[in-house]
């Protein structure tokens, strides 16, 4: 029996959303609750219009309860035809509400248990649409129950024409069918959980193995270049090109530590292993940055202004504070300075931590994208004042460093529109390493 009904109804859940359409997890989901609301208040809809028929004395009920148990009934194929769960969701509501509207009012008023299932529109609307439809429903209940209740203080006691056995069954279905609701959402936001777990654990997995592919991918031909310069160090060549070797060199030494740093991080949120903070000198890594940057740096003629103390120790990684925390935020400063702007970079040593700040003196941040600079989900790229794109990934990518180091950053930003000035300061706190024997 189980079985047959089984059939039956993915028949019916294949009609309604039709073979050819191809839906998310969720949307799939969201249509089988939907089905399972309609099939359960349809039972209550036409149970209802029975007790309307039979044990409410008022001639303005005994019918039209069927008239709204069929409108009801329409939902589903109102999704057939329309594709959208705010029609059919609608089509079940709009009759559902006004009947217990209807049948409060004539049973009782405010003080029937039939009001509840006014108050639980919103709850369906919500799970099966969005915040807004919510918002609807919740006002539409809202309303309905105070008029309800204004009935009841300005005409005395609404009368009541139900009889003493219609009462009792009303009293059943408004219990058992709360619970069936509620056991349908239950379930419902149980598997959405599951399912989401399930999809975050998935995109985790490609994540790891998308880096797993790439340091491999990399590692052979950075130890080509590595070989290569190192054989360039050793002939005898112009000084320029000598010196075009050792940042050669200097680039392979950063993006090897990069990708090795991209493991530990990756073992680190595995649970696999710790991440092993050692002091790092500040000064040597703007240097380092510095030099990976230098070829935008000439394009765009950008002084950069340095006051770092030569002992601006903090406890941390050196290739993420680096290449994931000071290139990102020169990489910005410079990418949104005017030509021939200034870039500072000042480092103030305080009695536990030490601070570094790194100013432009370009185009600023708008607001709209400096509430969400942070968000990796956010629209916040842009291009630069020499047409430079960006991915919006380098300040997402920033404030996660800075946090994994147990640091803290800021941020303040100046339009052409504000009194202060134009131009972004980013204020980055780290711990401060214990003294360095040098």
């Amino acid at each position: 029996m189980m079985l047959l009904l089984k059939n039956l109804y993915l028949r019916f859940f294949r009609f309604i959303v039709n073979v050819d359409d191809h839906y998310s997890h969720v949307r799939s989901l969201k249509v089988h609750l939907f089905l399972a609301v309609a099939f359960l208040t349809g039972i209550l809809m036409w149970a209802y219009g029975f007790l309307a028929y039979n044990f409410i004395d008022h001639h303005t009920i005994r019918y039209t309860g069927f008239a709204y148990a069929f409108i009801h009934l329409l939902a589903p194929f109102m999704y057939r035809y329309t594709k959208s769960l705010t029609a059919g969701v609608y089509t079940m509501l709009i009759p559902g509400g006004l009947f217990q509207v209807h049948f409060s009012w004539l049973t009782g008023g405010f003080f029937t248990s039939t009001i509840m299932w006014v108050g639980i529109l919103p709850l369906i609307a919500g799970i099966l649409t969005s915040k807004r439809h919510t918002i609807i429903w919740a006002l539409f209940a809202t309303i309905s129950i105070i008029t309800v209740f204004v009935g009841d203080i300005l005409m005395g006691p609404l009368p009541n024409y139900f009889n003493q056995n219609g009462r009792i069954i009303a009293q059943f279905q408004v219990v058992f069918g709360m619970i069936l609701l509620n056991s349908c959402f239950t379930l419902f936001l149980l598997e959405l959980a599951k399912r989401s777990t399930e999809e975050m654990g998935k995109r985790a997995l490609s994540k790891q193995n998308l880096l797993r592919i790439i340091a491999h991918d990399i590692t052979n031909p950075l130890t080509v270049i590595s070989s290569a310069a190192f054989s360039f160090k050793r002939a005898e060549l112009p000084e320029k090109l000598q010196k075009k070797s050792d940042t050669i060199e200097k680039c392979v030494k950063s993006i090897t530590a990069s990708i090795e740093s991209i493991r530990d991080i990756e073992a680190y949120e595995s649970g696999k292993k710790e991440l092993n903070f050692v002091p790092v000198n500040l000064k040597n890594c703007v240097e380092n940055a510095e030099v990976n940057l230098q070829s935008l740096i000439d394009i765009k003629k950008v002084k950069l202004i340095k006051d770092i103390p030569s002992d601006a120790w903090i406890m941390g990684i050196e290739s993420i504070v680096e290449n994931q925390i000071i290139a990102n935020l020169l990489s910005n400063a410079v990418k949104y300075s005017e030509q021939g702007g200034n870039v500072e970079v000042v480092v103030e040593i305080n009695a536990k931590d030490i601070c570094l700040k790194v100013r432009d003196h370009g185009i600023g941040i708008p607001s709209y994208i400096l509430n969400n600079l942070f968000d990796p989900f956010a629209k916040t790229n842009r291009e630069g004042t020499g047409g430079e794109h960006g991915t919006g990934f380098g300040m997402p990518i920033v404030k996660n460093s800075v946090e994994l180091l147990k640091g803290k950053i800021d941020v303040e930003s100046f339009t052409s529109e504000s009194n202060n000035g134009q131009g972004s300061i980013f204020i980055l706190n780290f711990k401060k390493a214990e003294s360095i024997n040098l």
